[in-house]
């Protein structure tokens, strides 16, 4: 009850120093409602019955059913404006997740318009990735490395053109999909463990398993590798797949990925630290991400040793979406929809294979060079357009009518909040979502999300030196906030 005078500290005499779990029903939509759980002390509980603005901080992204849920939600955050100011238990990321969360629900529920042929774009967000690698032929090319940051400033994504090798190994991998998702039928008594913690893990975000949700149309694989004996978990999967060189290639393709990742991520946050080509700043980058990112790998060739976990918190994620018919009002007429609503990652980086279905939309808040008013954009779609300028085939609609096989050789790759963070907000985190079509083909993924390592703590001297002091911006606060935190901790209150 919201009596301004009357002491709350009585009554919670008895709870003192004991976990407290509030349930929250969120009031944003009155179709469906939004549950979320949420440890509080004494303390931070008081202060979320002073004013209920924060609990919408903690509460997770929105379904959004409709325009007006949205629209609704943002409506909620601007009536607390008179709200008393930030509490002391708030957590400075809280208020960046809020910021992200508004930011998503901003995002309209249009169709994107068909990619123009002479699209600027295409030129704009494609990268050979030869040119970007440290140990290519004489080095990586620092005008590809500008023009890479630049994009990833301008727009969050790139679209990656992969060498023959790297695109036989995401061959391998789309193998694997399709052989994982056929077999669905033989499975799904129980043969595969459902979405869970992995027994023995240091940490409750390590999650292997299968998950679906068939009114939405979307059904899930969570997969991780184990650092030592470098198999894939759950375990039960390579019981799955008859053919076991399919599943070494599977593994094989998650280290290219990876790899992949790792170089984008050096790039770009050397150019981040330094505005610019500097070797401090390039020794400062790698420093950072090959000490905080998670490659599968041990970080001591000992092995684990100290916090790290033996699984990896990268995942890597196999994806199947079908296209299931809105329920109720108009959505029996409508032949497009969102199968995975409008959302940011919690990564560094997020890589998506361009499949042979498109689906995957990014959203330019400015819409590009080229573009008046910020849009929808299919990276597929792009990549698609890039290929048949090679002279190669493949088609702009991305269905690959003159090559099956030409979308093996792309990856698009997505800032995640991690970096958005860690760059000091030069770089934003991306928003995205999966869309399916009515009579269209299953949409098959297969994303990489690049995280931390369990048992990295965030130290600002050690990594960033005095590379960040001059930013001045909002973000170099939440940089700051998380100076002496473990980076899971950072990763659970960003989720």
């Amino acid at each position: 009850k919201s009596q301004k005078d009357t002491p709350l500290t009585h009554p919670m005499k008895r709870l003192r120093g004991k976990p407290i779990l509030l349930l929250f029903l969120s009031r944003f939509t009155h179709k469906s409602s939004c549950f979320s759980i949420v440890p509080l002390s004494q303390r931070a509980l008081l202060d979320y019955v002073r004013c209920p603005k924060y609990l919408t901080a903690a509460a997770p992204s929105l379904l959004r059913a409709s325009p007006s849920t949205a629209t609704t939600a943002v409506g909620a955050e601007k009536t607390c404006a008179d709200k008393p100011s930030t509490p002391p238990f708030e957590h400075p990321l809280l208020r960046y997740a809020a910021k992200t969360r508004r930011r998503v629900n901003a995002t309209p529920l249009a169709v994107p318009k068909p990619l123009c042929r002479d699209s600027p774009l295409v030129s704009q967000s494609v990268f050979e990735y030869g040119d970007l690698r440290p140990d290519g032929g004489g080095g990586a090319n620092a005008c590809e490395e500008t023009r890479l940051y630049d994009q990833l400033v301008r727009c969050g994504f790139a679209v990656f053109h992969l060498g023959e090798e790297e695109g036989l190994q995401m061959g391998h991998l789309w193998d694997y999909v399709r052989t994982f998702f056929d077999q669905t039928a033989d499975w799904a008594g129980g043969s595969i463990p459902q979405l869970a913690v992995v027994p023995g893990s240091a940490t409750p975000l390590t999650k292997t398993g299968y998950v679906s949700y068939p009114s939405q149309g979307m059904e899930f694989l969570e997969t991780r590798l184990h650092r030592q004996s470098g198999k894939l978990l759950p375990k039960e999967v390579a019981s799955i797949l008859a053919d076991k060189k399919v599943l070494r290639c599977a593994v094989e393709a998650q280290k290219t990925l990876t790899r992949v990742g790792m170089d984008a991520l050096e790039t770009v946050m050397q150019y981040a630290l330094a505005q610019g080509e500097d070797k401090a700043a390039r020794a400062a980058a790698q420093k950072i991400v090959r000490g905080m990112v998670d490659d599968g790998t041990c970080a001591s060739p000992s092995g684990p040793e100290g916090g790290e976990d033996a699984v990896s918190m990268s995942p890597h994620r196999l994806c199947r979406y079908s296209f299931i018919p809105p329920s109720g009002g108009d959505g029996g007429a409508c032949d497009e929809r969102e199968s995975f609503g409008a959302h940011t990652d919690t990564s560094f980086l997020t890589l998506v294979p361009a499949g042979e279905v498109a689906g995957l939309e990014v959203w330019i808040p400015d819409g590009g060079d080229d573009l008046k008013e910020g849009r929808w954009v299919r990276p597929e779609a792009i990549a698609a357009e890039h290929h048949r300028r090679l002279g190669r085939g493949g088609s702009g609609e991305c269905d690959g009518d003159n090559d099956q096989r030409w979308h093996r050789r792309y990856v698009c790759l997505m800032a995640g909040e991690v970096l958005e963070i860690l760059s000091c907000g030069r770089i934003t985190a991306v928003v995205h979502r999966v869309t399916s079509v009515r009579g269209g083909k299953d949409r098959f993924s297969a994303p990489l999300l690049l995280r931390s390592r369990v048992g990295v703590t965030m130290d600002l001297e050690k990594y960033y030196g005095g590379s960040m002091e001059g930013c001045g911006s909002t973000m170099f606060e939440y940089l700051k906030s998380i100076d002496g935190m473990a980076m899971e901790e950072v990763h659970t209150i960003l989720q």
